[in-house]
This record gives structure tokens, sequence and C-alpha cells, in this order.
């Protein structure tokens, strides 16, 4: 079933569906209509085909047409074939590479416990095997082996993080089963062997390595890797290197600051005082309120500092190429294409091979609209506030309003945080009171 949130889109049939299947595997690319067809019927193109195609294209339109929706998303025609723009928020597995990015720059950078938080979460996006009801009914999609692939590593990596927190004993039943589903992956077969030996048991990290090396040899005629060979050899001896590494909180110490404990920079004199901004580090005991505020609310009160301001440099950072802007800032080609397509990010230069290039502006932009839509912000709203960003300076009433919309904002917020706790509340007094009640046929 197709949904837009919790209402079900009708598109009339497998056709239909299978189409926008294959379209939001290549969301905001151009898929031929060749492509489509021979994905379609992989075993040949009917006499209709073509005429089917275009049915199922209708359908979808219509599909879209019929739900009230707060994105961008469309499915344009456009040579060689056709165009489905969509939030990359609004697919899972442009989500999960998204994430998957994000987990493996904290893993990079030694921040295991948000490697790992960032890693379960994009897993968690993964409900099965990927489009297995089409494929049953003859549906081709060569991308599926790919991506079970980039799956797999997923969660190595995740494992990765797992491990180095120190939590070998609540992933050794995970880990037995994923290497017994694939017993010649040495990366699995090695994060098994460390899980065993951290929690005590060496015999069996032992026979991993002796039942991979085996399963190798039968199979493929071939000895494990050096690597595996040296991680086995670490057990053997009892390597301290194969202790927990010390954990990495990934919190920045705090400077020293210039505000006061309410942590606002103090207001210059005269004209100045309308390019004045509200520190986004505070000091003192309103720095330890800051730290403990979520993510979304310190997203939301960053986003005040960008729209009133000019927009913030990166310290000299160099001209990248998009593919390097992806890998650094934790987001996918995809998703600077979309943004760009819907009017959020400006078209950027190209180098003389056509690639797009990003220079420290368009960067600061990345990194800023990345965290506008981290906090559920619609398009149509973020590009309001992209369009203040873009015109300068504001004057103090401008700035007085956007403040007093991000205060409502964080308002709701906290009142659906207060009925969710209310309604919890209740249920504990609910099963405190039944509790006071005595069994039928125990009553004193």
């Amino acid at each position: 079933m197709v949904t837009e949130g919790v209402v079900p889109i009708q598109l009339g049939g497998f056709v239909p569906r299978a189409t926008l299947a294959i379209l939001v595997l290549h969301a905001n690319t151009v898929v031929p209509a060749s492509l489509l067809l021979e994905s379609l019927w992989p075993r040949g193109v009917p006499s209709t085909g073509k005429k089917m195609l275009q049915n199922a294209i209708s359908a979808i339109r219509r599909g879209f047409a019929c739900v009230q929706r707060d994105d961008e998303t469309s499915l344009v025609t456009q040579a060689p074939g056709y165009l489905l723009r969509v939030d990359p928020e609004q697919v899972d597995l442009l989500r999960f590479q998204r994430l998957l990015a994000e987990g493996r720059l904290a893993l990079a950078a030694g921040k295991w416990e948000l490697a790992a938080r960032t890693l379960r979460r994009a897993l968690l996006l993964w409900r099965g095997p990927m489009l297995a009801d089409l494929v049953e009914r003859g549906v081709s999609v060569p991308e599926i082996a790919s991506l079970d692939n980039e799956r797999l590593a997923a969660v190595e990596d995740r494992f990765d993080a797992e491990l180095a927190c120190g939590r070998h004993l609540e992933i050794v039943a995970e880990l037995e089963a994923m290497v017994l589903a694939e017993p010649l992956r040495e990366r699995l077969c090695g994060q098994l062997m460390m899980a065993h030996y951290r929690a005590g048991r060496q015999v069996d990290a032992l026979g991993d390595y002796r039942a991979i090396r085996d399963e190798m040899a039968d199979r493929q005629g071939i000895d494990p890797s050096p690597a595996l060979q040296q991680l086995h050899e670490m057990i053997l001896r009892h390597d301290p290197q194969l202790h927990v590494p010390a954990a990495s909180t990934g919190a920045a110490a705090g400077g020293a600051g210039l505000g006061a404990d309410q942590g606002v920079d103090p207001v210059p004199a005269g004209g100045d005082a309308v390019r004045s901004w509200i520190r986004l580090e505070p000091t003192g005991s309103a720095a330890c309120r800051w730290r403990r505020c979520p993510p979304v609310g310190r997203a939301l009160v960053e986003q005040v500092d960008f729209v009133c301001t000019r927009t913030p440099t990166l310290g000299g950072v160099e001209r990248l190429a998009v593919g390097e802007v992806a890998e650094r800032f934790g987001v996918t080609k995809n998703t600077l294409r979309y943004y760009e397509s819907v009017g959020l990010l400006d078209p950027v230069e190209r180098d003389a091979a056509g690639h797009r290039i990003y220079d420290e502006h368009a960067m600061a932009c990345v990194v800023f609209v990345t965290r506008l839509r981290a906090t559920g912000m619609s398009i149509r709203k973020l590009r309001e506030y992209m369009d203040l960003a873009r015109a300068g300076d504001h004057t103090a009433e401008q700035r007085r309003q956007i403040l007093q919309e991000h205060r409502a904002s964080l308002h709701t917020q906290r009142a659906d945080i207060d009925a969710c706790l209310e309604v919890i509340d209740n249920k504990i007094r609910g099963y405190g009171r039944l509790m006071a009640v005595p069994p039928a046929g125990k009553a004193s």
C-alpha cells in the first residue's frame, strides 16, 4: 500500500505501484522511459507496454493530486523519461543514506555513542527485503543487490560503534545470527571474534576464526585476510589492544564568553544595536541549560542567528566538489540537487567538466538548510526563512518577529510533550489503583 502519512493513495493497480517504486529508487533523477519499460517487463515489453506506462504515470499523478501535500513532491515529464521530484526526507532509502553518512562521519571522528545511535536510526528504516513483492512478480530491480550490500555494511559499521562503546554482551547474539547468515563476510566474523573475546569467551573467539577459515577454504580455496589472521594471533596472546577503547563523549568543552549568566552578548550603543545578535553558546548556568536542551530546540534557536545575520563563514574552507560536500556534511548529492530544485539553495558554479563546485558561502548554506530541515520545518516555511537570510541584515522588529515565531514553535512542541506526559501519569495512577484492589477471593 502506498500512503501519504496515514492516508492511502489509490494508484489503481500493480503497474503504477511498480512504476512509482522504480521512480522512488531514482528520486530527483530523470529515469528514461526505456529503463522503466525494461524493469517492468524484463522478459520482453508487450505491444501495449508504452500505453500501460503512460497510464501508470497518469495514475500516480492523480494519486498525488488527491492528497493535500505541504512539500514539493511532483512527477514531471522530462526527456528522455520522467522525474520524480521529492524531498529526500520523505524517502526511506534517501534518509537511510543520509543517516549512514552521518553515522560514518561520527565513527571516523571517534564519537562512538553518536555513531551507534545514528546508525541504529538508519537501520530501523529497513523493514524487510527491499521490494520483495515486486521482485516476486517479475519486476527487474538490479539496484537491490548493491543496496542490500550497503545495508550489510551499515550493520557492520554499527557493530564497530557498539563494540567501541563496550556493548559486546548486548550484540553478541545478533552477531552470531548475522555470521550464520553471512558466513564469508570477514568483517562480521572479526567483530564476532572480538565480542566473544571481550565477553571472556576466548575459546569461542578462536572457534569463530576456524569456522570462517574452513568455510573459505572449502568454498573459495583461499585463506582469511591478513587482518583477520592478525586478530586471531592477538586473541591467542591476549593482546591488551583488544580491550574496549576509552569512550568518546563527543562533547566539546565550552570556552569562556563575554556574556553574563543569561548568556547574552552586551548590546552596543547607538546604531550598532541593530547589528547585535543572541549568543549561540551561552555561558554560566545558561550553558548548562543549553547543553540539556533537546537537539530540535537547539536547531530552532540556531535558525535565528542564520536568518537575522549575514551568512556565517566556515573558517576559510576551500572550494569543494559536490561529492566532497556531501561526504563532509553528511548529506547525499541527491539531497543537494533537490534543495537546489526547490529554491532552498542557490545554483552553484560548475567547473570545466560540468561538476558543481561549492564555495564557502554555498557550504554554509548547506549546513544551515540541513539543520533547519532537521527541526521538521516544511519546505514552504523553510524557503521563506532562506529568502529572509538572502536579504541580508534585518531590523530589530523583523528579528523580534522571527524570535516570537520560534518561541511559539517551541511552546507547541512543549504542549505536545506535556499532553503525552499527562496520559502516562494517568496510566501510572490507574495501575496504582488496580494494585491497591485485592484480587477476587482474597479480600481480607
